[in-house]
């Protein structure tokens, strides 16, 4: 899932658990043959993750956010016009849309209860204590460090 070449592997601390049952997912539904399967791109935008993938030639369907003043109200995937559809691509797609809604309630640092703070102009996931902190400018790093990361 992570051996293919990629835009960049990010994954917060307070979201890798949510990660781990999404590889566990794909890994189960993909079987022995993975297909080609691997993560392009892993990130977040808008205070919630955006994880990209690809399975062989089939392209995951471009997202489009629509967001008003307190963050991302809607989260839709465009199906692409000029591609048959794939079943096997569909469940994935379901499952990783799935967990990356289910980050738009979990802190990006610890995985607690969250609301979207928008201070400072960047908007992220943050629990009470978590906001706290990073008014007072000591929020810990959420980001899991190269070395460290072991992705499922």
């Amino acid at each position: 899932m992570f051996k293919a070449k990629n835009l960049g592997i990010g994954i917060p601390a307070g979201w890798m658990s949510v990660f781990a049952q999404l590889c566990e997912n794909i890994d189960e539904i993909l079987g022995p043959d993975k297909r080609g399967f691997h993560f392009v791109q892993c990130k977040q935008k808008f205070g919630s993750a955006r994880w990209y993938c690809k399975l062989n030639k089939v392209k995951q369907r471009t997202p489009v956010d629509i967001l008003d003043s307190k963050g991302v109200v809607m989260s839709l995937r465009v199906p692409d016009k000029h591609k048959t559809p794939d079943m096997l691509g569909e469940k994935i797609a379901a499952l990783v849309h799935e967990a990356e809604a289910r980050t738009m309630q979990l802190c990006i640092v610890c995985g607690e209860p969250s609301r979207l703070d928008t201070f400072d102009g960047y908007m992220l996931q943050l629990c009470a204590v978590h906001k706290k902190m990073r008014r007072k400018g000591t929020l810990p790093n959420f980001w899991e460090e190269d070395d460290e990361f072991d992705p499922p």
